[in-house]
């Protein structure tokens, strides 16, 4: 998953908010914790050392080392040069010694530098004492400290305590946005078709009401959805008896042109009924077909009407998808007759796999739509201007779009150089097809 999309869902942003205020909380307290702590050991460090280096004992080197050694009650090392410096710098982070040498000063100590090297166990905090007349003299005293690394066990603690925020932290998350994950799930699923898939009313009191409403909103959809195709559905079916009637009185009708007429525009009226009675069915037809879209759509290019020169058939092996073929049959054939009727050949029909889907192509010549008519000419009953003078429902690509959403998938219209394509994108995985 991208970065930017993991970081834009609900779920990551509550995980971050929540880790980030509980490290906030425990780098407060630890800071807290630290700095008394810190006081407690430059007190502790000075109450012994600040009486012996206030002033410089007299005598020989070694008489001195054993003055401030028998004072201090620590090992301690002379030296003119100071130790390694890169070394030996002391951390911003280590407040312990930050705190020491405060604390020397302020006991009239005259300490310029304070200075640690060795690991923990073996540490010398190195002094650098500058009495007044005297050349500036280094100081290592040797004290079962810690040194300025940072400790291992300080590490492993961290990172436990790390590990643990966030698995609590992701937890909690989940809990928190289930809900919301799990409404947009089924938002999902409503979007590509089914529409019978209703939220589960759980979580707090905001997604129990946002369910709810959900609900019943997908309730009053469905009502109004089945009124509207029982009304299609009921004046389809009573349309078609006068129309039989008017088929077979033209028959009797002396005059063969009138009776052509007449019988022509009974066929157009009929495949616009039968158009409405596709377009009632298509939410109602099961998906638990295995497809073979290899054998559908060369089928339908061997009995489409074009003549061979007309229409180029390119298709890879073995492209199957769960679904209905009589719906994708339909669909297709939609395509291919709009190409016919509003186009211009050579008409092209193929498919390919793309990244997991499968991409169904109508391509042919004719001048197509443009980009504001793409919209509105996959909605239902919508005939764009050019296409008005010739019989047809309006109901033609919204039948296709409807299929192919059933499906899981999508269509796609647009201007090409090699003509004005539609393209299907079909899922090609198991659990694409709606039930």
């Amino acid at each position: 998953m991208p970065l930017k999309r993991l970081f834009a869902s609900l779920m990551a942003r509550v995980f971050i908010a929540q880790l980030l205020a509980v490290l906030a909380v425990v780098v407060a307290f630890s800071i807290l914790v630290s700095v008394g702590l810190a006081r407690n050991f430059a007190d502790s460090y000075a109450d012994r050392w600040a009486p012996a280096l206030k002033q410089w004992p007299a005598g020989d080197l070694q008489a001195v080392k054993q003055v401030l050694e028998d004072a201090m009650g620590e090992r301690v090392v002379l030296a003119m040069t100071p130790p390694p410096a890169p070394r030996s710098r002391v951390p911003h982070f280590s407040v312990r010694f930050k705190a020491l040498a405060e604390e020397l000063r302020e006991r009239g100590v005259p300490l310029t530098e304070l200075r640690i090297s060795g690991r923990s166990g073996r540490a010398v905090i190195w002094l650098a004492l500058s009495y007044p007349g005297e050349p500036m003299r280094w100081l290592g005293v040797s004290a079962p400290v810690e040194g300025a690394e940072i400790p291992a066990r300080m590490l492993v603690w961290m990172v436990v305590c790390v590990a643990i925020i966030g698995a609590l932290a992701w937890g909690l998350s989940r809990w928190l946005t289930g809900p919301t994950r799990e409404l947009a799930a089924v938002m999902h699923r409503v979007r590509a078709g089914e529409r019978s898939v209703r939220a589960r009313v759980a979580g707090t009191a905001e997604h129990r009401a946002l369910a709810e409403g959900f609900n019943e909103m997908m309730d009053a959809v469905a009502a109004s959805e089945r009124e509207r195709d029982v009304m299609l559905a009921g004046v389809s079916h009573d349309l078609r008896s006068p129309l039989t009637r008017i088929r077979m009185a033209a028959e009797m009708l002396p005059d063969a042109a009138a009776r052509e007429r007449i019988a022509r525009n009974v066929q157009q009226a009929d495949e616009v009924l039968g158009s409405f009675l596709d377009f009632v069915r298509l939410d109602h037809a099961p998906l638990a077909d295995s497809v073979d879209l290899n054998a559908l759509l060369e089928d339908l290019a061997a009995t489409n009407g074009l003549a061979p020169e007309q229409l180029t058939l390119e298709l890879p092996q073995g492209l199957r998808l769960n679904g209905h073929a009589v719906l994708l049959k339909r669909a297709v054939q939609n395509l291919l007759d709009n190409a016919q009727r509003y186009g211009a050949p050579p008409v092209q029909l193929r498919a390919r796999l793309i990244e997991g889907h499968i991409q169904v192509e109508v391509i042919d010549m004719g001048p197509g739509m443009d980009a504001a008519q793409i919209e509105s000419a996959l909605q239902p009953f919508v005939r764009l201007p050019a296409h008005r003078e010739g019989s047809g429902s309006g109901l033609g690509l919204a039948i296709v779009e409807r299929v192919v959403r059933r499906h899981g998938g999508q269509v796609t219209l647009a201007r090409r150089s090699d003509g004005f394509a539609v393209t299907l994108s079909l899922p090609l995985a198991r659990d694409a097809a709606r039930p």
